[in-house]
């Protein structure tokens, strides 16, 4: 079944379970393909490869993209909530627009990437990789994450919405500044849990220091 049969079947699907397909495109070579507008919810897209992809306002909510190659594809205003993107490949993807709440970006390569005005509410992003990455919300009160090399900051963060910077000492090492605190990475998770036990709060941090210094 080609690519339009498919997406036909799938179309069909999300209307009636009973009739149709839910698409399975597990690694298929989708490279450089036009899905613009394409509603994926719940797809298997899993290892596929999408590099270079026009993939805007996709709706890929609920989708299965672990491990998929999306390096230089334009997620541009896609809904990705829910999306598992678990060990996916995103260096140097625009996401300008798109809708990340609840998506699962764990272990994800985000190297280099370009977001704008992402929405970040409650995403995953535990060992990821955010070296070289600039993630913006629009919101005056949203999280900002600005990584450049060896220094990092992140701003509206904890229950103060401060600021939290982090300067790089050479090889898994980091100095860390947040309010009065001043010291080492391991220092730092000490007193975060010290403070906040396992809260939203001790959650977000941990989650963050994992993703920028890992």
């Amino acid at each position: 079944m080609n690519i339009t049969d498919i997406l036909k079947s799938h179309k069909q699907w999300l209307k009636d379970k009973s009739t149709g397909a839910k698409a399975n495109l597990s690694g298929a070579d989708l490279k450089g393909a036009s899905l613009r507008y394409v509603d994926l919810r719940d797809a298997n897209l899993s290892c596929a490869n999408l590099r270079g992809a026009d993939l805007r306002d996709v709706d890929l909510r609920g989708a299965d993209l672990r491990d998929v190659d999306l390096r230089g594809a334009d997620l541009s205003c896609a809904n990705l909530r829910y999306v598992d993107l678990r060990d996916a490949n995103l260096s140097c993807v625009n996401l300008r627009g798109a809708d990340l709440r609840d998506a699962n970006l764990s272990c994800a390569d985000l190297k280099g990437v370009s977001l704008r005005y992402v929405d970040l509410r409650d995403v995953n992003l535990r060992g990821a990789s955010l070296r070289g990455a600039i993630m913006r919300q629009g919101s005056s009160t949203a999280t900002t994450y600005i990584c450049d090399g060896g220094y990092h900051y992140v701003t509206n963060i904890g229950s103060e919405e401060g600021t939290l910077e982090l300067y790089s000492c050479g090889e898994k090492s980091w100095y860390i500044k947040r309010g009065c605190f001043k010291g080492t990475k391991e220092e730092f998770i000490a007193a975060v849990i010290e403070t906040h036990g396992d809260n939203e709060h001790a959650k977000k941090y941990l989650a963050i220091i994992e993703a920028l210094t890992s």
